[in-house]
C-alpha cells in the first residue's frame, strides 16, 4: 500500500503500534486471514496498551466479519459485549459489526439494525479511531438498500463519504462509489452504477486497496449482462480472477459468483451455473446472505435451478425465501421476493401476481416476464441475455 495509505492509519510511536498498523494494512489490501493472525499475535501481549488492544480487537472483528467466520467471531464478540466495561469502544464497535452480520445471516433483520444503531451511537462519540468511523454508515447502506429503502441507503452513503472527506481518510475513499454503484444498479441506473464502480475500482487500485478493485469488477461485469454484451463481462471477470486478494472484502464473493453463473447461463450452460453457485445452494447461511443482500436472487436462482432440472435446489432457496419472509414481517420486500420464487416453483400465476409489487425496476419488469402475459418477452428477453442477478 502506498505511502499516503499507510499515513491515515494510527501515527507510528512504537512497535507495537507498527505491528497494529500492519494488521489493518493487510485488512485494507484484501488480506483478512493475514490480519487476523497479526492481530492474534499482538493481543497475546499482556503489557499492550488499552488503545492498541482496542485498534487490533476492532481489526480482528472486521477481519473475521470479511471471511464469514461467525462461529469464532460470534464468541468473541459476545464475549466483548459482556464485559464491555474492560474493552475500549473500538471493539466494542468491531464486535457490534460482526454480531449485525451474523444477525442478518440469521434472518434476524431487526436485530441487525439494532447492532448497528448501537454501533452508530458509539463512532459519533469520536471514541474510536477516525479510519474505523465510516464502516458502521456504510454497512449501514448495505442494509437499507438490501431492504430496498433506497432513500435511506443514499443518505448513509453521503454521511459516511463527508466523514471520508472529512478525516481526510483517502485510503477509504473507494468505498462510497462502490457502494453507491450497488445502490445505482438496484434503481435501475446503470450509466451511473457503471461510472461509480469505475471510479471506485481506480481509486482504490491508486490506494492498493485490491479487494475493493475486484468488488468494482465484478459490478462491472453484472451491468455489462444487463447491457447483453457477455464479452465485457468476461473480460470484466478475467481481471478480478487474477487480482490476488480475498474475494470476500465487502461481501464480493457472492458478486463474484452470481456473475460468473450468470454469464454461463447466458451462454446456455444452466447446468455449470448451477455448479458455480453450489456452495450458495447447499449451504444455508450462504442462502441467506445471498437472498438478503442481492435483488432478484431467490426468482433468479429458483429459475436457474428448475432449468438445469435440479428441483431440490430450486426447493432449498424456495423454503430459505419463505424462512425470511415468515421471520420478517415487518420488512415486506421478503414476501414479496418469496411469492415471486414461488410461483416460478410452483408455475402458480396467483404467486406471480402477488410478486408484482417490486421496489425496483428490474425486478417488476422480470416479474411481468414470469408472468403468463409475458411468456415471449421472457424468451425474448433471454436471448438478449437481460435475465441477470443484481
Amino acid at each position: 500500500m502506498p505511502s499516503e495509505a499507510i499515513a491515515q492509519l494510527p501515527a507510528n510511536r512504537d512497535h507495537d503500534r507498527e505491528r497494529s498498523r500492519s494488521a489493518h494494512i493487510l485488512l485494507l489490501s484484501g488480506r483478512p486471514a493475514d490480519a487476523i493472525s497479526e492481530t492474534e499475535n499482538l493481543l497475546t501481549q499482556k503489557d499492550l496498551p488499552e488503545d492498541l488492544r482496542g485498534i487490533a480487537e476492532w481489526t480482528m472483528f472486521w477481519a473475521l466479519t470479511c471471511l464469514n467466520d461467525f462461529r469464532k467471531g460470534r464468541r468473541q464478540a459476545e464475549a466483548v459485549l459482556a464485559d464491555r466495561e474492560r474493552h475500549a469502544d473500538a471493539a466494542v464497535v468491531g464486535a457490534l459489526l460482526l454480531l449485525a452480520q451474523f444477525a442478518m445471516v440469521d434472518g434476524r433483520i431487526a436485530d441487525s439494525f439494532t447492532h448497528l444503531c448501537e454501533a452508530l451511537r458509539i463512532t459519533d462519540r469520536g471514541a474510536v479511531e477516525a479510519i474505523q468511523r465510516p464502516y458502521t454508515r456504510l454497512i449501514l447502506s448495505l442494509y437499507y438498500r438490501a431492504m430496498r429503502e433506497f432513500d435511506a441507503a443514499d443518505i448513509a452513503i453521503q454521511a459516511a463519504e463527508e466523514e471520508i472527506n472529512d478525516l481526510g481518510l483517502t485510503v477509504l475513499a473507494a468505498q462510497p462509489a462502490l457502494f453507491r454503484s450497488v445502490l445505482h444498479l438496484g434503481t435501475g441506473r446503470l450509466d451511473d452504477a457503471a461510472a461509480e464502480a469505475q471510479a471506485g475500482s481506480m481509486t482504490a487500485e491508486e490506494f492498493g486497496t485490491h479487494g475493493f478493485i475486484r468488488v468494482g469488477l465484478s459490478i462491472l461485469a453484472v451491468i455489462a449482462l444487463r447491457q447483453g454484451d457477455i464479452d465485457a463481462a468476461v473480460r470484466h471477470i478475467e481481471r478480478f480472477q487474477s487480482i490476488q486478494a480475498a474475494p470476500e472484502m465487502l461481501y464480493g464473493s457472492v458478486w463474484e459468483k452470481w456473475v460468473m453463473a450468470a454469464v454461463a447461463e447466458a451462454q446456455g450452460d444452466p447446468g455449470r451455473a448451477v455448479d458455480i453457485l453450489d456452495a450458495i445452494y447447499t449451504d444455508e447461511e450462504k442462502r441467506r446472505w445471498a437472498l438478503l443482500t442481492t435483488p432478484l436472487t431467490a426468482a433468479w436462482m429458483t429459475r436457474l435451478a428448475l432449468a438445469a432440472a435440479n428441483r431440490p435446489y430450486a426447493r432449498a432457496i424456495l423454503d430459505t425465501a419463505e424462512y425470511l419472509a415468515r421471520n420478517n414481517p415487518d420488512f415486506p420486500v421478503f414476501a414479496v421476493t418469496f411469492a415471486h420464487a414461488r410461483g416460478l416453483f410452483h408455475q402458480d400465476p396467483g404467486a406471480l401476481a402477488a410478486a408484482a409489487d417490486q421496489p425496483e425496476p428490474w425486478a417488476r419488469a422480470l416479474v411481468a416476464e414470469d408472468r403468463p402475459a409475458g411468456h415471449h418477452a421472457r424468451h425474448r428477453c433471454h436471448r438478449e441475455g437481460r435475465r441477470q442477478p443484481g
